[in-house]
């Protein structure tokens, strides 16, 4: 892993998303954290409400507390000196805040954002409604929604809610991304007997080649009076990953419930983190 990109709203749960953030930059060996805040210019009918200097200077002063602050949570998480470099970046765009990370994340080759699921707004509001949510739709790293008051944990089990239609791609992405990370990789296709046979026995024949007893392929019969997360939130409940992967397409009927608010209702009671990995195009 080279660069972690986490920003923040300054507030505590974004100040947990960063803990976390320090313990996995360590666990997969990352060279770089950019820990980034979006201080927006207020403007009102057109003219800046306040002026430039003013702004400079208060973004100096965010930006020296970010730096204290990132620099003893990392003494905390015992980061060796000189192992990680990092960057503290505060900017004032006229951009939106979900705007804003996803271009920066970008300038500075972000493989993976890491970023809470709440902020200002309380531990009971989702921020995912606008800020959370609008990164995981527009970015192409991958983002690591962190829910409140989760403390990092050594990641021994991700489970994959998997479509099986993009199976072999998606499989060599997860392993690859979390070489330094997986234990064990279960890949659940919650089955409404839509998929054809064929796609399944492509993705047994594919395990099979892979030959990893790490990874374990889950059909789970749907409760058809049920949709899908419900489905999920129950199986999930009962086997407990660390983590869940998602895919998210829009194009796909399966994927395209978990861009839904249904998505973030799962996010917020699955209460674990949330990898969402974009799809690349065909």
């Amino acid at each position: 892993m080279n660069t972690i990109f986490v920003p923040t709203d300054l507030s505590s749960h974004a100040d947990e998303a960063l803990k976390y953030a320090l313990e996995l930059a360590k666990a997969m060996h990352a060279n770089k954290l950019v820990y980034y805040h979006n201080n927006p210019q207020p403007i009102a009918s057109e003219i800046p409400v306040i002026y430039v200097d003013d702004l400079e200077l208060m973004n100096q002063e965010i930006k020296d507390k970010m730096t204290k602050d990132l620099h003893h949570l990392a003494s905390a998480t015992k980061i060796p000196e000189k192992s990680m470099e990092f960057e503290v970046l505060v900017t004032s765009t006229l951009a939106s805040s979900s705007v804003s990370i996803v271009d920066n994340a970008h300038k500075h080759k972000a493989e993976l954002i890491v970023m809470g699921t709440h902020g200002k707004t309380g531990f009971e509001k989702l921020v995912f409604g606008s800020v959370t949510s609008g990164v995981l739709e527009q970015s192409s790293v991958p983002v690591l929604a962190i829910p409140p008051h989760y403390h990092f944990r050594p990641v021994g089990k991700i489970a994959y809610a998997s479509s099986l239609t993009y199976f072999t791609h998606e499989v060599n992405t997860i392993l690859d991304f979390g070489k330094d990370l997986i234990l064990q990789l279960e890949i659940i296709h919650v089955d409404f007997g839509l998929l054809s046979e064929k796609s399944i026995a492509h993705a047994k024949r594919m395990l099979e080649k892979l030959n990893d007893p790490r990874i374990k392929l889950t059909l789970m019969p749907a409760h058809v009076d049920q949709s899908l997360n419900e489905n999920l939130k129950g199986y999930l409940a009962k086997t407990k990953p660390d983590w869940l992967v998602m895919f998210p397409a829009k194009r796909e009927w399966y994927e395209r419930l978990f861009l839904s608010s249904k998505t973030l209702e799962l996010a917020m009671e699955f209460r674990k983190p949330m990898l969402i990995i974009q799809k690349k195009a065909d």
